[in-house]
């Protein structure tokens, strides 16, 4: 049985002499020199130095996510890149990809029923008219029609969302990406946090670092219906 690790590295090209050609850490935190595992790979890091004209491959097993969820380990990947040196790609595990093994990311997404969820919670869901995810709060279990939820998102507009509907758990924190406005109604910036205390928060940007209105930031992930589920008790125009 191979060993529990968290990730290993697995350097390419501009590498020589005496580089090591593969590091693996434990989930002690313990690196060692050996050939990386092949068995539960769950995708790899590729990160290209422009300057020194080098390649590494950082690879994530089914072990990291009992230290930390898929979507923090894609918001570390993108931070390995160096604005002007290099740049980071995330290749999700592809069976016809022979450097990362066969993998459905979804599988590490924190999926919830809405109806199972208390009131007060604060989740993920779709909106009308825009099938990214974007926070609300559930409101009530049992508005007029039993088999729906009522949520309200922090412009204070609302939806109607069947309680079988699989939704995520609010997982924002600083260094994960999101898009929002600088004002109410303008274009949406996509960004990391930076810090998120109070209405206004700041984005890391292509654009430099910014301030924006945080009521109306959404998600970067798009809600993924499970076979024909509908998320909308009421259809728009109803």
């Amino acid at each position: 049985m191979e060993k529990p690790f968290h990730h290993c590295i697995e350097y390419d090209t501009g590498y020589t002499g005496g580089a090591a050609r593969a590091d693996c850490n434990e989930l002690t935190g313990r690196f060692q020199q050996e050939r990386c595992p092949s068995a539960e790979r769950q995708g790899a890091c590729l990160v290209e130095d422009f300057v020194l004209r080098r390649r590494a491959l950082h690879k994530y097993y089914n072990a990291t996510w009992k230290q930390r969820s898929y979507r923090r380990t894609l918001s570390s990947c993108s931070r390995m890149a160096v604005s002007g040196r290099s740049r980071s790609q995330w290749i999700p595990a592809d069976p016809d990809d022979p450097r990362v093994a066969a993998f459905d990311p979804s599988s590490q997404e924190n999926l919830t029923e809405l109806g199972s969820l208390s009131v007060g919670a604060t989740v993920l869901v779709p909106r009308h008219g825009d099938r990214f995810l974007h926070p609300a709060v559930i409101f009530s279990h049992n508005p007029t029609d039993p088999r729906c939820s009522f949520v309200r998102f922090p412009d204070y507009q609302s939806e109607l969302l069947f309680k079988s509907t699989r939704v995520l758990l609010l997982d924002w924190e600083v260094g994960v990406r999101v898009a929002c406005p600088r004002v109410a109604g303008g274009p949406l910036f996509e960004g990391t946090i930076v810090t998120m205390e109070g209405p206004v928060w700041r984005l890391d940007t292509d654009k430099g670092k910014i301030l924006v209105m945080s009521r109306y930031c959404r998600d970067l992930r798009l809600w993924s219906a499970a076979g024909k589920q509908e998320a909308f008790c009421v259809k728009r125009g109803s």
